[in-house]
């Protein structure tokens, strides 16, 4: 089935989510930062887990990933506040992964 999605459809999408997603982050920083520190949480987890705080965010992303495949699958439960809510969050934390590989290749 083929659904057609025009170009403006798309970019109001876009828009909403990007918008939303940057005022949830700088709500949770409130909660999630300690001093200059914006994305202790992860870094946090990677030091519990020996993991790096890039590989940590991808890990919490792949969790709104999977629920979204859920949601797909059941679609009698299928809520597109749910489904906005997985999909910020897990664009957030791709975002959030970025950072760090950005800030770990400076002057490289």
């Amino acid at each position: 089935m083929i659904t057609s999605i025009t170009k403006d459809e798309y970019m109001q999408l876009c828009d909403n989510y990007d918008k939303t997603a940057k005022d949830l982050m700088l709500e949770k920083s409130k909660g999630y930062s300690v001093g200059e520190d914006f994305l202790s949480m992860e870094n946090r987890i990677a030091g519990l887990t020996n993991l790096s705080p890039e590989l940590v965010s991808m890990i919490l992303a792949c969790k709104h990933i999977a629920s979204l495949f859920i949601l797909l699958e059941k679609p009698e439960v299928l809520d597109l506040e749910k489904w906005d809510e997985r999909i910020r969050d897990g664009t957030n934390l791709l975002k959030i992964a970025s950072c760090f590989v950005h800030k770990n290749m400076e002057g490289k």
